[in-house]
């Protein structure tokens, strides 16, 4: 299977900690397809999480939704 051709997609909320480790993780793992942060995080935790993206390498999409966002409409987001 070609790793390019794979996407992961990581939900966070309020845990940048985290998502610096999954990132960082995959990355040490020699990670290179797609990667998609679905991040329903408060204001000051998803500036921390585009942060942390921005200083990560590979293909990383960073989608911010509200806390009030449905789920489906999120997954939908995610997939288009």
């Amino acid at each position: 299977m070609n790793r390019n051709s794979i996407t992961i997609v990581i939900p966070t909320y309020n845990r940048p900690a985290s998502l610096e480790r999954i990132l960082s993780f995959h990355h040490s793992h020699g990670f290179s397809g797609k990667i998609v942060v679905a991040d329903s995080s408060s204001h000051r935790n998803s500036e921390m999480n585009s942060e942390i993206i921005s200083e990560s390498d590979g293909n990383i999409n960073h989608k911010i939704f509200s806390e009030e966002t449905p789920v489906i409409k999120k997954i939908g987001d995610i997939l288009t």
